[in-house]
């Protein structure tokens, strides 16, 4: 901020001489610095204090960088301590997941922020059906378990899965379930060949895109996520197999992205095949089942689960559900990291 008077006119002086008379005054905001931001926000939340409680909510950390996340809490810390304030901070299970695989340690970076730290379930199929029930009046049977299986329990997603489906619910359940399986897995393709384009120095990255972009299966979204799964487990065993006896062990990075991709392909084969083979009756059959039984269909929300986690556990409860409902046994990601006896991958 800043202003002046403006400049005088040179007066003429009759001797061949100029004269000029200027003045001025001019403000410069000072740029005030972290310790200054505290102390105001300090004040501002002591006033509130003495009438009200606060709470301050910072959600969608997770979309943050883990080292810039952990940076983050280490700057707003001194904003912690102030009487009578509270505050609520999200992050989501993938962002752990995504601490853990870079070496960062979560549960240490954030217990040295907060009193205490909660874990929030995942919804269950009956929590799921109630909530839903009370926003979508008639919303038929097929579409709410659907919704609950693609979100795997998460809240958030299964508001947005139900309304997807319900837009395409011109159509039968079945063609609606498929559709948005279909734009899932396009979606999951595109943003994992967007992260191997921004790792160019990485063969490996080069080598998994080629792949993925020279995948040429059937359109049907149940037939295809099949063929991806077999075709990412055969370019893991095969890439796997070339490695020098010095690298086995350490697998590059990009092999869990390709564990990523099959099992997720698996997933979304998964809930059209079961949906679209088995109408009612079977269908109610299923949820009448304990969740441990893997004829279950809460265990196609705890396969979604288990995604972000670990690859392996999902496709094993996803092997499972297929096994149990005669959809044909499936497991090319352990099959290609060794993680089942050999012959136990094929239908």
């Amino acid at each position: 901020m800043g202003f002046g008077t403006p400049q005088a006119a040179p007066a003429q002086i009759p001797l061949g001489l100029d004269a000029k008379r200027t003045q001025g005054v001019s403000w410069e905001r000072a740029i005030q610095g972290l310790p200054e931001v505290v102390d105001r926000f300090k004040k501002f939340v002591d006033a509130l204090a003495v009438r009200y409680e606060v709470v301050i909510g910072i959600d969608e950390l997770d979309k943050l960088a883990p080292d810039k996340v952990e940076a983050f809490l280490n700057e707003v810390k001194a904003i912690f301590s102030i009487r009578g304030c509270h505050y609520l901070i999200s992050v989501s299970e993938d962002a752990e997941a995504g601490f853990q695989r870079r070496g960062i340690p979560f549960r240490t970076v954030f217990d040295s922020c907060f009193d205490e730290l909660v874990d929030v379930g995942y919804l269950d199929r009956g929590t799921s059906t109630e909530l839903l029930r009370g926003r979508v009046i008639g919303l038929p049977t097929p579409l709410v378990w659907a919704s609950h299986s693609l979100a795997g329990g998460l809240a958030r997603d299964l508001i947005r899965y139900a309304r997807a489906l319900v837009s395409g619910s011109e159509t039968a359940p079945r063609e609606a379930i498929s559709g948005v399986c279909r734009k899932d897995l396009d979606d999951k393709i595109r943003a994992i060949c967007r992260e191997l384009t921004n790792v160019s120095n990485d063969p490996w990255a080069t080598r998994l895109l080629v792949a993925i972009l020279g995948f040429d299966g059937p359109y049907d979204v149940s037939a295809s996520g099949v063929a991806l799964s077999r075709y990412l487990g055969e370019w893991l065993a095969d890439s796997r197999a070339s490695l020098s006896a010095a690298q086995i062990g350490e697998d590059p990075a990009v092999f869990r992205q390709a564990a990523e991709l099959a099992t997720f392909a698996l997933f979304v084969a998964t809930v059209c095949e079961f949906f679209g083979e088995y109408s009612g009756p079977r269908r109610t059959e299923a949820a009448k089942y304990d969740r441990r039984d893997p004829r279950c269909i809460e265990r196609l929300a705890i396969a979604r689960q288990a995604m972000s986690q670990s690859p392996l556990i999902a496709e094993q409860r996803l092997s499972e559900f297929r096994e149990a409902w005669h959809l044909g046994t499936l497991s090319p990601v352990a099959t290609a990291l060794g993680g089942i006896p050999a012959g136990h991958g094929g239908d």
